[in-house]
């Protein structure tokens, strides 16, 4: 994993980490995948022509896991590694994931309370024209 790219870039998608040194900020999101994988959470998903998974990241809180989580590690099996080359906020890769399955009931809780957390945000312009402006995650703007 690089700092870099899943934390250093993209800040403002984990705020709860920004005065927390990077060695920490990497372990917190290396015991959250490895939390993830232990507990069996991991979600296939199509992304460039192949099948990766998804793993929810509870970096604040675990107590209910059906929650939306605080951020979404993309996973890249190879065949002696597994690979995050970045971090999402959790709505970002719900139409991949929705691809995956038959029914989009067939996703896991933590997926669709992150679907429907973001869409509870967008405004009527926003859904009737995706592409005008993205939706935020901060219910004050």
């Amino acid at each position: 994993m690089a700092h870099e790219h899943i934390l250093g870039a993209d800040a403002e998608r984990v705020p709860f980490l920004n005065q927390t040194p990077r060695v920490a900020q990497m372990c917190a999101v290396s015991g959250a995948i490895q939390w993830s994988i232990n507990r069996g959470l991991q979600l296939p998903y199509w992304y460039f022509g192949r099948m990766s998974y998804l793993l929810p990241l509870y970096l604040q809180s675990r107590e209910d896991i059906t929650r939306a989580p605080d951020l979404i590690a993309p996973i890249q099996v190879n065949p002696e590694s597994l690979v995050v080359r970045t971090v999402l906020l959790p709505h970002m890769p719900y139409a991949n994931a929705r691809v995956a399955v038959r029914r989009h009931d067939q996703l896991p809780h933590w997926m669709l309370d992150a679907w429907n957390e973001h869409a509870d945000l967008a405004t009527q312009v926003q859904i009737e024209n995706p592409e005008a402006q993205p939706v935020s995650d901060d219910p004050s703007e």
